[in-house]
Parts: structure tokens; sequence; C-alpha cells
């Protein structure tokens, strides 16, 4: 009997989701073990933050999933409706999740409603505060997924030893963000952004911040541009704006302040091609983003992240990236940029499976899922 191919949805929510999400649906593209088709639930609008993206890391045949509601309550409704539509004419044997954005969440409960299998790729991180809404998300996910495929060791253990999850459905795959960046870095193109931006490699920091912890307040975001300001004292400032950051900028006209100054370049956001290339000829980085911390410990940036916690530990331990606070940072950064005066190249850590090659582990680990659930259904069957 021949079996069928296995159908497979990967979601992806936002930017990051995409970076994760490319790697794999490349690779599944190539197997004929299953046909695989790309959902993107479009949670912003900007197209440097949705679309443009898909074309930086040359992924095709996206259906978008379009939301109307804003709120949160009924974007997940809208999320959980719409996708279950979806489900209902494709029939889709397995949904990969990734991440921990609000459509992970929603299409998982989808899915699992509608007896679905899940598969959680990047599985197992925690930051301990549940007052994150990605935290929130991450456990809820995790608390249902069939498969739980995890970027460190430290997050398979999280699962396996801290919430007790079967060790069957935990796989240590690692780090899918690398194989997106590792490919994306280009000299040619780094080349021609410092020069269209008028930078020196390794002569300018680059900040970029849009959690609401550290945006949506005016006595938060004041703080940051004044930090910048000081920053802007010792060396360039690449400010590439989220659209939530410039929103809230020019809300309180403190945009006028940062253009004024010559030191400080204040941007829209960054094509993601063009984002990374740009960091990756950097001094330092200051960002509250979750990636972000592990691109500079993979490119050997050092990299202050302006949050209480972070679910990415093995930034700190092996990697580049500290927690800071904004009002007592500047010492830290005096001392890093001294550093750097007689330290020019960065030097990476290498850590485990942060190779370029997690998405090959990714689809084995499913296609070694689907077997053994088909098996587990022939044995049904048979016993029927």
């Amino acid at each position: 009997m021949t079996r069928r191919p296995c159908t497979i949805h990967l979601v992806a929510g936002t930017r990051p989701n995409i970076i994760k999400i490319a790697p794999l649906h490349k690779v599944l593209s190539q197997q004929d073990w299953c046909s695989v088709r790309l959902i993107f639930v479009q949670q912003h609008n900007s197209p440097s933050m949705t679309t443009e993206i898909f074309e930086d890391l040359g992924v095709s045949d996206v259906l978008p999933l379009d939301l109307a509601a804003s709120a949160y309550g009924p974007r997940i409704g809208e999320i959980m409706a719409r996708y279950e539509e979806l489900c209902a004419q494709d029939h889709p044997d397995m949904v990969v999740v990734s991440g921990d954005v609000d459509a992970s969440m929603a299409t998982t409960l989808a899915a699992k409603r509608l007896g679905i299998p899940v598969v959680h790729l990047e599985a197992g991180l925690r930051s301990g505060d549940m007052l994150m809404p990605e935290e929130i998300n991450r456990v809820v996910i995790d608390s249902i997924s069939d498969l739980m495929l995890s970027p460190s060791e430290e997050a398979m253990n999280n699962l396996i030893f801290g919430e007790g999850k079967p060790p069957e459905k935990v796989e240590f795959v690692g780090n899918i963000m690398i194989d997106s960046l590792s490919s994306t870095i280009k000299p040619d193109l780094q080349a021609t952004l410092l020069a269209h931006y008028r930078l020196t490699a390794r002569s300018f920091a680059v900040a970029t911040f849009h959690r609401p912890s550290n945006v949506d307040s005016k006595k938060s975001i004041e703080a940051i541009c004044d930090l910048l300001l000081w920053l802007a004292q010792r060396t360039v400032v690449l400010f590439p704006a989220h659209p939530r950051t410039l929103k809230q900028l020019e809300r309180w006209k403190l945009d006028a302040r940062l253009r004024e100054n010559g030191n400080i370049c204040l941007v829209p956001a960054l094509r993601y091609a063009e984002f990374v290339n740009l960091v990756a000829a950097s001094a330092l980085v200051l960002t509250d983003s979750g990636g972000i911390q592990e691109e500079t410990t993979w490119l050997g940036i050092p990299c202050f992240t302006f949050r209480d916690t972070t679910e990415r530990p093995v930034t700190i331990r092996n990697g580049t990236n500290c927690l800071v606070n904004i009002y007592d940072v500047r010492s830290r950064l005096e001392a890093c940029l001294s550093h750097l005066q007689s330290h020019a190249e960065p030097s990476r850590t290498r850590i485990p499976l942060w190779d370029g090659q997690t998405a090959f582990r990714c689809a084995a680990a499913l296609n070694r899922w689907w077997a053994a659930d088909q098996a587990r259904n022939r044995r049904r069957l048979d016993q029927a």
C-alpha cells in the first residue's frame, strides 16, 4: 500500500517566527514524505516586518491570514476561527508553530480542538516571568504540544525535569534562527549598507526597542532617548525604530530630539537582511528583543538587553548578552567601549547545535514522529 504524504502546516505570526520557520520550510519542501504549506498570520502591517522578509529568506507560496481585530481577546478569537476554517479545507496531519506570539498560541488551541497534532518549534524557553504575554504563550503551547523541539539543552531540561514532560515528546534540535542568520550574512551587502549609512565597521552601536514596558510610557521612552543621546557623545548610534516605537517617539515629539543629533541615525525598521548585516558590523547592540540576544551571541557582538529576565540564559552564560537597567547601564557601556578599542574583532562562542543545520534535524524529527504515528494508527486498525 502506498503511503500518502503528510500534510504539514507551518504557522508564523511575526518576523522572528518567519526567521525560524523559513529554513524548515525550505528543507521540507524538498522532501517527498510530506507536503508543506506556510501560513502567515499577519500581526504587523509594516512591509519591513512582514512581506519583505519572505524575499530576504527566499520563501514563496505563503498563505496570509489577515486580521481585522486589534484588541487581545477579539484577535485570539479571530485567529482561531480563521484557522479552523482553513483546517476544514486543508485537513493538515500536523501543525508546526514557532515561538511565543499570540498567533502561535491561538493556532495551537484551534488545532488541538480539531484533534490535529501540534509541534512546537523553539520549545522549553522560560523566563519565569508570568507577567510577560510571551511567557504565558510559551507555557500554554508546550502544555498541549505533541512534540517539542528545543533550541538548547537548558530548554530541553526545562521541559523534561522542570515540568515533567515525557522525554519521548522532547527533542534537542538546536537553534533554527542561526540557520537563517548564517545564510544571510553577506560581506558585499554589509559593505554596501555601511557606505549607505556612512558607517565604519566596529565604530557604531545599534539600538532597537519595542516592548511595551520600554516604549509605551513617556518616562521610559524619554529615558531611552536620554541614554542614546549620552551614548552618541561616545559613538555613532544607528536606531532602526520598530513601528510601535516610532509611533511613540512621534507621539511625544522625541523623534526630533534624536534627529537633531548628528551622531544618531534614526531610521524606520530595516529589512531583516539589512538589519543583521549591520548588527554583524557593529561594535555593540542595545535591545529588548529575544531573538537579537541569540543573533549577537552567535556573531560575538556585545549585547545589552533592557529587561529584568530572559528566556535565553545561554546567551548570558555562554554568549555575549547581559541584562541591564536603563538607569544604571552607562558605566557598563563605557567599559565595553573602552574594551573594544583594543579588541577590534569579535570572538564567537560556539554553542552546541547552533550550527546552521537545525532545519535538517527538525525535518528528521518530524519524519520520525509521523512514521511512528502512522505505525500506531495501523496497530489500532489491526486490533479493531
